[in-house]
């Protein structure tokens, strides 16, 4: 399963790096905005599940969000709890544009942002329903 994983994320490797130069080639690479975002982890069989289902357990609820802006932001690490629904917010602060007001994620890349604690995180498990290693549907079934 594993190996898989990694065939897969080595062929996404590949075609962003055919992306990349195909943005530097035509000059275009400083124009532009890379944004690679994961939906969701692995679990690898770490607390008895196989891939993604199950309870919102750290090995699949924490993944990937990889912003590459050339010339608005250095490159760095951020330990900060991000949302996909933060990724629009988060390019407009980038370009200098206002957010709407309506969405409901925020740039987290902002000074401005409230501190870890303070964040709010939306997560959804269905406690009517328990996937263990040896079951897939509702308890009891």
């Amino acid at each position: 399963m594993r190996n898989a994983y990694y065939n897969s994320l080595h062929y996404i490797d590949e075609q962003i790096g055919k992306l990349v130069a195909y943005l530097e080639t035509h000059q275009l690479r400083d124009k532009t905005i890379l944004v690679l975002a994961g939906d969701q982890g692995e679990a690898f069989y770490e607390n008895g599940f196989p891939t993604h289902a199950g309870p919102p357990f750290e090995p699949t609820i924490r993944t990937a969000l990889v912003i590459d802006a050339p010339g608005k932001i250095e490159a760095q690490t951020i330990d900060y709890l991000t949302q996909a629904i933060d990724i629009v917010p988060v390019i407009c602060g980038l370009l200098d544009v206002p957010s709407h007001p309506c969405f409901q994620g925020m740039d987290v890349l902002s000074p401005a942002r409230p501190e870890i604690d303070k964040r709010l995180a939306f997560i959804v498990s269905r406690p009517s329903e328990r996937v263990t290693p040896s079951s897939a549907g509702p308890a009891g079934s």
